[in-house]
């Protein structure tokens, strides 16, 4: 897909961002399409009424409420919007797609990796809920549904669904079992306290999730069966790459660790999540805690010998799955970590790392004194910016796609490696 994007121009300007602040009333969600030609931002036109703005080019029709916008592989901007007392999702330059059903309300809509399969959650007028995959509903609908767990190819869903209603002024409701995963809209058999951390194995015909089965118990339920070991906690599992195992952190006496199908594969620490497998599956990266405020990563159990005292966040590996890299903070500065080293620069913020696709660099967005840069390899870009989205890297690696604002302006801007 990136091949065709325009690696050759330099610097374009695609739209007058100030301009629309004098045009409208408010804008929401300004987001550019991922090869940075288009624009586009959920506008006010006149008083309590929306519309969308591409690249300067307003639609014509109007709604009464607008919002999560998004962009699919192919640049077109899709977003939910509300008129005649109707939710509907759109798609195109021009609004031109329509799903033909419509909602009472909609909301958290999910893409599929590819972006070809779109879900959301919804509700009918009779206050049922459900999830609906590409115009597709649910045919059984439930009183409560909360999320949108979608398949890696994007064919099938699953969601946490409430199967019992409150009762009014029941204080007791809460400690029964209420709550189960429907797949497909088809619920498990077995209920649960509580649920979250939802996922489907690769292929699609697996979900885990982690359960509540009493006050004080909870472990990881497969295809609507518990594991036969119980923890004091647990997080969100995942599933061991091309396969039905399932890898999550837990809760023991002896400390928190990470557990496959029950049983411990980790060494104990203070704290363990965010656990990732590499894209190769043979490794195993999460951050932990050794103690408060000694926050590090560790691979295959094995902890880096940097600790950082605030925040370590997700760890990303680089396809060839040879590099991690985290962003972390630490005497409230912030700064990108690879294998276990710190970059030299810090900042006030950081974005998540991106890799080239060889894996041998790492850019990002950071901010600091309330301008925005692109770092490559720990090194600061020379422009400042007034905002700045994810940079992206062209195929072979050598060229940076920089979508920013700047002096009001949004500009799509194309660097090499050593223009940075």
């Amino acid at each position: 897909m990136r091949e065709s994007w325009d690696w050759e121009t330099k610097n374009k300007v695609i739209a007058n961002i100030n301009e629309w602040k004098e045009k409208f009333i408010d804008i929401r969600e300004l987001t550019p399409s991922p090869d940075g030609e288009k624009i586009v931002g959920i506008v006010q036109p006149e008083t309590r009424k929306f519309t969308l703005c591409v690249n300067g080019e307003t639609w014509e029709e109007l709604f009464d409420r607008m919002y999560s916008l998004k962009f699919n592989l192919d640049n077109e901007p899709i977003c939910l919007g509300y008129a005649d007392y109707q939710w509907n999702l759109i798609i195109g330059d021009k609004g031109e797609t329509r799903w033909e059903n419509t909602f009472d309300m909609a909301w958290n809509l999910t893409l599929s990796p590819d972006t070809k399969s779109i879900a959301i959650n919804f509700r009918t007028p009779e206050m049922t809920q459900g999830v609906c995959l590409n115009d597709q509903p649910w045919e059984n609908l439930f009183i409560e549904v909360r999320d949108v767990i979608m398949s890696p190819d994007g064919q099938r869903t699953a969601s946490r669904v409430q199967i019992n209603p409150r009762r009014e002024l029941d204080i007791f409701w809460i400690y029964e079992k209420n709550y189960t995963i429907a797949v497909d809209g088809i619920p498990w058999d077995n209920s649960f306290m509580s649920i979250y951390g939802g996922v489907f194995s690769d292929d699609g015909n697996h979900v885990a999730v982690c359960v509540m089965t009493d006050l004080t118990k909870y472990t990881i339920a497969v295809d609507g069966k518990t594991w036969d070991k119980e923890f004091g906690g647990c997080w969100e599992p995942v599933f061991v790459p091309k396969s039905s195992d399932v890898v999550a952190p837990v809760q023991t006496p002896q400390g928190w660790t990470l557990v496959k199908n029950g049983d411990p594969i980790w060494p104990y620490f203070l704290q363990v999540w965010k656990q990732k497998f590499s894209p190769d599956g043979g490794k195993i990266a999460a951050v932990i805690a050794l103690a408060p405020g000694e926050w590090t990563v560790a691979i295959d159990g094995v902890p880096w010998k940097n600790i950082f005292n605030q925040m370590v966040l997700d760890p990303h590996f680089s396809s060839d799955s040879k590099k991690v890299a985290v962003v972390v903070k630490h005497n409230n500065k912030w700064t990108v970590v690879v294998d276990g080293n710190s970059w030299e620069a810090w900042f006030d913020n950081v974005w998540d790392p991106v890799f080239s696709p060889t894996g041998d660099k790492i850019a990002v967005r950071a901010e600091k004194e309330g301008k925005y840069y692109v770092v490559v390899d720990g090194k600061v870009g020379k422009e400042a910016y007034d905002w700045l989205w994810d940079p992206v890297f062209s195929p072979d690696g050598s060229k940076i796609l920089v979508r920013c604002i700047k002096d009001g302006k949004y500009l799509r801007k194309v660097f090499s490696i050593n223009e940075i």
